[in-house]
């Protein structure tokens, strides 16, 4: 299996790596400081990727937590945390694929599989194929 870049995916590492350096970087601690959300510069992403021939799209992947444990206190944390950003992405007019709920919802119906390394929360080969499937779902309804 070949894991190198094409050319077209080494140009748009490129391009991502040139934005964010001169605009995300400049000012990113200070707005970490203050709780901003830099609301114009992700505008500004999503005009770019436009001028390029291709759209924006955020991809909000829960831990593990979030899928196994829904009253935990982390779980709880990573809810708050994931419907401040759905609720800013769609004041900046950002599309979004959540297959956070999905992700729970499927875990739940199931006989508990092995989506998680146990004491570090990584996905495992098989929590990495819901993943893929459940966002090929959601960018398939994005279209």
């Amino acid at each position: 299996m070949d894991f190198e870049l094409n050319e077209t995916q080494r140009l748009i590492r490129q391009q991502a790596a040139d934005f964010a350096a001169r605009r995300v970087a400049p000012g990113a601690r200070q707005r970490d400081i203050d709780g901003n959300y830099p609301a114009e510069i992700i505008r500004e992403m999503g005009e770019y990727t436009a001028g390029q021939g291709s759209r924006l799209a955020l991809v909000l992947l829960p831990g593990m937590s979030y899928v196994t444990r829904p009253a935990s206190p982390s779980a709880l944390f990573q809810d708050h945390v994931r419907l401040f950003i759905l609720g800013v992405a769609a004041d900046s007019g950002l599309v979004t694929v959540d297959i956070a709920a999905p992700m729970r919802e499927r875990y739940k119906s199931g006989d508990k599989p092995d989506w998680f390394f146990p004491n570090e929360g990584h996905y495992t080969h098989d929590g990495h194929q819901v993943v893929a499937d459940l966002l090929r779902r959601g960018l398939d309804l994005w279209r």
